[in-house]
């Protein structure tokens, strides 16, 4: 129970750095678009 409890919690953390990471490229990819309009 403790083993697949840590697991579970590996596998969370994982999607919430790879989330932020998604979030951070299209921030990124928009303020690009955004210099490259003007």
């Amino acid at each position: 129970m403790l083993a697949a409890s840590i697991d579970s919690m590996h596998w969370n953390q994982r999607l919430h750095v790879r989330i932020i990471t998604l979030h951070h490229e299209n921030i990124h990819a928009r303020e690009i678009d955004t210099q490259a309009a003007r």
